[in-house]
């Protein structure tokens, strides 16, 4: 079977590799590119004074892990890869909603 990849580079190389070894003929054709923009000068009072942070994607934790020295914010990851991606970073402090959106619900204690 053809498969069209339309992830990022990063991602579409880790997917072709797997789907090649299930005997599958990717073609990688990125839509769009990541790029970590540079935050604004007051984002670390703001992210020091942030209870928790959202993430909804592994290039998310990548891009906050590479803004931030910060490793003990509270993470809500909407799924478990961005999860073990926050983790893998060395954040500490990660929940996971499995990718079911109705279960991004966690209370934040003040």
């Amino acid at each position: 079977m053809r498969v069209l990849i339309t992830r990022p580079e990063r991602e579409a190389t880790a997917l072709a590799t797997a789907l090649a070894e299930r005997g599958h003929a990717p073609l990688i054709a990125p839509l769009f590119q990541v790029e970590t923009l540079s935050p604004p000068p007051e984002f670390a009072a703001f992210l020091a004074s942030t209870q928790a942070v959202l993430l909804s994607s592994a290039n998310g934790a990548r891009a906050l892990a590479e803004t931030t020295e910060q490793r003990g914010l509270r993470i809500f990851a909407v799924g478990d890869t961005t999860a073990s991606t926050a983790e893998g970073l060395g954040f500490t402090s990660v929940a996971s909603a499995s990718g079911d959106g109705g279960a991004v619900t966690w209370t934040v204690a003040s």
